[in-house]
């Protein structure tokens, strides 16, 4: 019996094999033979230990945004799609957690924990349309990094099905729930080579009672770095804080009705009332301090839109045939000499946003037309210039023919051993996302 027919006669009508079905999971090219979709543990389990009975590489998706994110993975037989595992399992209002399966989306999830006056503090581009599982598996990040943390620092546990069919549960349910090794930060950002995460639980945040934003706008870049610098160095407690050119600011919130400059800062402070509107205050006074005149004080409708176009936009997240985005991580009192650099050395069409207060900057390049050999050498250039800077870049988005490892990732050979050798303990068929992580692991 061929073993796709194994494959349906196991799991029934969650296996699709048409041309139609199967294209729309293919990446880099490579379509897979069949796509399932399972609804519990039990069947994506099963999925996973019929792939290594049969020696089928196979591929795991969320809402499929994030696909052509890091290294193209090898060839794969079977696409495993977990949009149908989509439920809050639980939900404890009262000690701020929440359980999830991967496959909802995050838009839907704050949706339910909204109802509740409460909030996971995680707001990735395009996040709202993407699962809970592709954010945790790449680790992904938004302006709330700033007064949250990342996503790992979110997580609490996770249960997830290895590649040979076992299912472990990390973590727990509480916030002082781990004695020895996290397993969870194991397997956040692993970009699925070490196994299948199907259900996550987050710690959360009440939504607070008020939130206010000022917009500044202005064409003295430095004038902005020094601004910023003794926001950071002052008591204030601040929720976001973020940076965009002039090319990200209008092509990410297009509004007309504010000054056409090169340079924009957001910050928001959220908390009870008297706070919010005394840190305001004291934010338009730093600015006046540092010659920044044109500011607005955004109402709750402006700032909700600004920060909820971020969440939704997927305009930065599926880029056209062509474009390239990296991300850059460096020392935050470093971040300032880098858009200084960049400002005068790189493509003026290219959009900034930058995380300011974490030292996180990522940058879009649309619809390039250079050649593949300047494609590389523009990247490796400003490769050199983050290094030099005490900082790392990597590559979220390329045109196929420079998707290779050491490109997308940069040098990595110190790390390279350690995981290959984590590769080869948890995966050594290699079934699971093979190629996609550091060193085409």
């Amino acid at each position: 019996m061929e073993t796709i027919q194994i494959l349906k006669n196991e799991l029934g009508t969650n296996v699709l094999t048409t041309e139609e079905s199967v294209t729309k999971f293919s990446v880099a090219g490579r379509v897979p033979s069949a796509v399932v979709f399972p609804e519990n543990q039990t069947q994506i389990r099963l999925a996973i230990k019929l792939s290594q009975k049969f020696k089928k590489k196979i591929l795991i998706f969320g809402s499929n945004t994030q696909q052509d994110f890091g290294s193209t993975p090898e060839p794969f037989d079977w696409a495993i799609s977990l949009k149908n595992m989509n439920h809050v399992v639980s939900h404890d209002a009262a000690d701020l957690t929440v359980t999830a399966e991967a496959g909802i989306t995050l838009g839907e999830l704050q949706k339910h924990l909204r109802s509740h006056h409460q909030y996971l503090p995680l707001d990735p581009p395009g996040g709202n349309h993407r699962t809970i599982g592709g954010i945790v598996a790449t680790n992904s990040t938004g302006s709330l990094i700033f007064s949250k943390g990342p996503c790992r620092d979110l997580i609490l546990g996770m249960k997830v099905v290895l590649p040979d069919g076992k299912i472990i549960k990390t973590g727990g349910k509480t916030v002082k729930n781990v004695a020895g090794y996290n397993l969870s930060r194991f397997f956040t950002g692993s970009m699925g080579t070490l196994g299948a995460i199907y259900e996550v639980t987050f710690k959360l945040s009440p939504t607070l009672s008020d939130s206010q934003s000022l917009l500044l706008c202005t064409d003295h870049l430095p004038n902005l770095a020094s601004f910023t610098k003794s926001v950071l160095s002052s008591q204030l407690v601040l929720s976001r804080l973020d940076y965009f050119n002039h090319s990200f600011f209008n092509k990410a919130f297009n509004q007309k009705n504010i000054p056409q400059r090169a340079h924009y800062v957001i910050i928001n402070i959220m908390g009870h009332p008297d706070m919010t509107t005394d840190g305001l205050n004291r934010l338009v006074q730093l600015s006046k301090d540092h010659h920044l005149e044109e500011r607005l004080v955004l109402n709750h409708s402006e700032e909700s839109e600004y920060w909820n176009k971020l969440c939704e936009n997927d305009y930065f997240v599926s880029l056209p045939q062509g474009s390239v985005s990296i991300q850059i991580s460096v020392p935050k009192v470093s971040l300032w000499t880098l858009l200084d650099i960049q400002q005068n050395d790189l493509n003026k069409q290219a959009a900034f946003h930058a995380l300011a207060g974490n030292g996180i900057l990522n940058i879009y390049f649309h619809n390039l037309n250079h050649g593949v050999s300047k494609l590389e050498s523009i990247i490796e250039h400003y490769r050199s210039i983050v290094r030099n800077l005490g900082g790392n870049l990597i590559i979220n988005h390329a045109p196929l023919e420079i998707r290779k490892s050491d490109i997308i990732w940069g040098n990595a050979e110190i790390i390279q051993p350690l995981l290959r050798q984590i590769k080869k303990e948890y995966d050594p068929e290699k079934v699971i996302a093979a190629g996609r992580f550091i060193g085409e692991i």
